[in-house]
């Protein structure tokens, strides 16, 4: 977890959470009728801590040069152990937020990969975006962590990224978001680097055979007929449709994989590839080697239903 501070993203608490300084300069943190105690801090420290509710810049105590910034940096990366926190782009403060970042996975912690002029970046094809309330939610199947967009103007330059665009001409927009944003995005996996030419095309540019796991748009609901196949992978400006309309193409599947035997072997293997893909987004399946094993026996599905 250890790596530069991003200079503009701050941690805060999610809404739900709260610090607690006990007796002795415990700290607890409450959330949803618990309480855990987090260990012994100083005064100083507890004090400090109480930033968290509206955000603490992340390179305010990345230093470690102090020993009050070495007791932030070890509660703040506990609370982030336990997914307690979001981070605000754009520092701390209580002005209107621009970017937030909902952890998906506990032990996320924003990272800035370095980003040049020269380089061209896309967006992943497991990308997608949708409306939640007031905002965008940008996410990725294969994403730690999601990115609430509250300002319009950023999600329209981001959609700009369903196609290759290099660094140099994305700042020349009016309303460019910054490098910070876009290299928290290829952390994530949600953007990526191509070659500038193009030459190998975008597929083979984003991973290796490994990302079959990924592929929901080919092998979930691949059924009886072509009428049964959906596309999950939604591109930027079809917004409208959101995870509720995917648990309903879902539950349409299963209805129809429910109401009769199969009948050919192709139909088989698309009900065992769908199972297959709802186990591998269980913790259970993170298992490296069952990821692997997971990825063998997809390939042999596909291969023997041909």
């Amino acid at each position: 977890m250890r790596g530069a501070a991003p200079a503009n993203v701050s941690a805060r608490l999610r809404s739900n959470v709260t610090l607690e300084t006990q007796a002795e300069g415990e700290i607890a943190v409450c959330f949803e009728g618990y309480s855990v105690g987090l260990g012994r801090f100083s005064a100083g420290a507890a004090h400090r801590a109480q930033n968290l509710r509206i955000g603490l810049p992340l390179a305010a105590f990345a230093s470690n040069r102090r020993n009050i910034d070495k007791e932030i940096d070890l509660l703040v990366r506990r609370l982030a152990r336990r997914g307690l926190l979001e981070y605000r782009l754009g520092g701390s403060g209580i002005g209107e937020d621009q970017v937030v970042i909902e952890t998906q996975m506990p032990d996320y912690w924003p990272r800035t990969p370095q980003l040049g002029n020269a380089d061209a970046v896309v967006l992943s094809r497991f990308a997608y975006m949708r409306r939640r309330g007031n905002e965008m939610i940008l996410e990725s199947p294969r994403a730690g962590a999601l990115f609430k967009i509250c300002n319009p103007k950023i999600a329209a330059v981001l959609a700009m990224l369903s196609t290759p665009q290099h660094i140099k001409q994305l700042r020349r927009q009016d309303d460019f978001p910054g490098l910070e944003l876009l290299a928290l995005l290829l952390d994530c996996q949600i953007l990526f680097k191509v070659d500038a030419a193009g030459g190998s095309g975008l597929r083979p540019a984003e991973g290796d055979h490994n990302l079959v796991l990924w592929d929901f748009h080919d092998l979930l609901f691949h059924t009886r007929s072509t009428e049964g196949r959906h596309e999950i992978r939604l591109r930027l400006h079809q917004v409208q449709a959101d995870q509720a309309a995917l648990q309903r193409r879902q539950e349409e599947f299963e209805r129809h994989a429910l109401a009769a035997p199969s009948t050919t072997w192709a139909e088989a293997a698309a009900e065992a590839r769908y199972l297959i893909l709802l186990f591998a987004e269980t913790s259970e399946a993170r298992n490296p080697r069952r990821q692997e094993l997971i990825a063998k026996v997809l390939d042999d599905l596909a291969r023997l239903s041909d």
